[in-house]
């Protein structure tokens, strides 16, 4: 796998984009949202005692649509949060 196709950015995510990005941007083979784990992530947050240094992955074929890949447990913390 070649890293010349990679692109990183940093943000500070709020509900509103994450929420976008949870249903704009589900695929359907996604896992099944655990609320317990989204909500232990929302309680780290609340708490300040959360990485924020974690990294959402998103990707796409060609042109196509974006994607999330992985995230969605800590998407929803944001948003609980």
């Amino acid at each position: 796998m070649s890293a010349r196709n990679v692109n990183l950015d940093v943000q500070l995510v709020t509900p509103e984009m994450a929420s976008g990005w949870l249903s704009d941007c589900a695929v359907s083979y996604q896992r099944n949202l655990r609320n317990g784990v989204a909500e232990y992530y929302a309680q780290e947050m609340l708490r300040g005692d959360w990485d924020l240094t974690t990294v959402l992955s998103f990707g796409r074929v060609q042109d196509g649509p974006w994607k999330l890949l992985d995230g969605q447990h800590r998407l929803s913390a944001v948003i609980k949060s």
